[in-house]
């Protein structure tokens, strides 16, 4: 007989299947150094739009709050490095 054949139709349980119900495994993205800058990037809801205004105000008074950075940000003709020019449009893509 075929040893492959010999798991057709069987149940076999995954070595760390308890731990993955009890959540007792870490994840990669539960991984962080103390010293670690996280970054969050907040997307548009609407998939054309135009930015009238992005307000940061909340999100300055927030303790830890490194740097908040909006298009207003970036260069007019575009980034040093050759990827679109950040715009004051948000445009769902792919």
């Amino acid at each position: 007989m075929n040893v492959k054949m010999r798991t057709v139709n069987t149940s076999v349980i995954k070595k760390d299947a308890k731990a993955l119900v009890t959540g007792k495994p870490v994840f990669t993205d539960d991984l962080a150094p103390g010293d670690c800058l996280i970054v969050k990037v907040l997307r548009s809801p609407h998939a054309h739009a135009l930015i009238r205004k992005i307000d940061t105000e909340k999100a300055k008074k927030v303790d830890g709050i490194v740097c908040i950075l909006t298009y207003q940000d970036g260069p007019i003709n575009g980034l040093p490095w050759p990827v679109r020019p950040i715009r004051n449009q948000a445009r769902m893509t792919g």
